[in-house]
């Protein structure tokens, strides 16, 4: 159980306090989000989703009833969620994501053989196919948006995002590229 400063912390915005309840609490997320999703990239785009719902939703906690935190996050987890299930995916401000420290900022060998994983992995689509990853996985552009802009129903799109993300979980050197941290150590499951 976090204590009340810690609470009342994470409600100002302090980064660590929000470390501490992410950490304190990324149990009670993972079990939440592992009963919606199968697949670890799905997984893991989910908990990036619930974390920053809570993120913006923390002045909703109240300090008084620090014991509860639990809880309060478990309900949060399971709507978003629900949430994330019934509609378009939406784009993500990073104005409203906590700062990174400086120690926690990619290095350029990182993030060039994160592009070069992403590069080979796009290489090999029929042009169609890259718009639509561009568009909807880079640009973050809804369902919608990016059927108008290709010209092909909302059904194609959902189509072409299961069958890239199945793609994905299949491409070795795109999953390494992707589970490394910016210290270069895979992430932990």
């Amino acid at each position: 159980m976090l204590s009340r400063q810690t609470i009342e912390a994470f409600t100002r915005g302090e980064r660590a306090a929000f470390e501490e309840v992410e950490r304190t609490y990324a149990h009670v997320v993972r079990r939440v989000v592992n009963g919606f999703w199968r697949g670890a990239f799905d997984r893991e785009e989910a908990m990036q989703e619930v974390w920053l719902h809570i993120w913006k939703n923390r002045g909703a906690l109240d300090a008084d009833r620090a014991q509860e935190v639990g809880g309060f996050i478990a309900v949060v987890a399971r709507r978003r969620c629900l949430d994330l299930l019934r509609g378009p995916p939406r784009p993500v401000s990073l104005d409203d994501a906590p700062e990174p420290a400086a120690e926690e900022t990619p290095d350029f060998a990182e993030e060039n053989q994160i592009r070069a994983a992403v590069a080979a992995f796009t290489s090999r689509m029929r042009p169609q196919w890259r718009a639509f990853f561009d568009l909807h996985f880079v640009q973050g552009l809804p369902y919608q948006d990016v059927a108008a802009h290709l010209k092909i129903s909302k059904l194609r799109c959902k189509y072409m995002k299961k069958v890239l993300a199945a793609r994905a979980r299949n491409d070795g050197a795109l999953l390494a590229a992707l589970s490394r941290t910016a210290t270069g150590a895979p992430r932990a499951p």
